[in-house]
């Protein structure tokens, strides 16, 4: 397989669900790229996606840069997804994951985690978010492969049968049904 996230998952998505209604959660929404595909992919998707845009100090990967990074990403963002929030298929959170997980609905169909790329930041992405998937939903995200920490992580936990990996260091479980 080859290509992009975005299509990889617009593509996976759309095969899955099509145009069912279906609710998600985003985590890392950098400049809106992906979550614009993945409501691209499901018309029917209500998409709560999580992102604090603001610098942390040592941090590695986005997380890092200067804070006018930050903001021209939300700008873009804001920008790109302002459609679907007016029509109500997208809410942005300007927030951390562990913040943000008291305001997003606590059953939805899939989580795609692209966020804090820490050990710290993963374990507990994966420990607050997992039980939120629906039986039959997709728990997953992105850099698989290109982020130690994380790909030992996913696969300490989900090694085997259960872990897909997919395009552009894609990984995900389908949950059971």
């Amino acid at each position: 397989m080859s290509g992009s996230q975005y299509t990889f998952v617009k593509k996976m998505f759309g095969d899955r669900w099509g145009s069912d209604p279906i609710v998600g959660i985003e985590i890392g929404t950098a400049t809106g790229e992906l979550t614009k595909a993945m409501l691209e992919g499901c018309p029917r998707l209500v998409l709560h996606s999580i992102d604090p845009w603001r610098h942390k100090e040592g941090a590695d990967f986005e997380a890092g840069r200067d804070q006018p990074y930050h903001d021209c990403n939300l700008r873009q963002a804001i920008d790109k997804l302002q459609g679907y929030m007016r029509a109500g298929r997208c809410h942005l959170y300007a927030m951390g994951s562990m913040e943000a997980k008291f305001k997003v609905p606590h059953e939805v169909d899939f989580v795609w985690i692209d966020g804090d790329h820490s050990d710290e930041g993963i374990t507990q992405d994966l420990d607050t978010f997992e039980s939120v998937v629906k039986p039959g939903g997709i728990f997953g995200g992105h850099d698989f492969g290109l982020v130690e920490g994380l790909t030992a992580i996913i696969r300490q936990r989900y090694g085997g049968p259960l872990l897909h990996l997919g395009d552009d260091f894609t990984w995900w479980i389908d949950v059971p049904a």
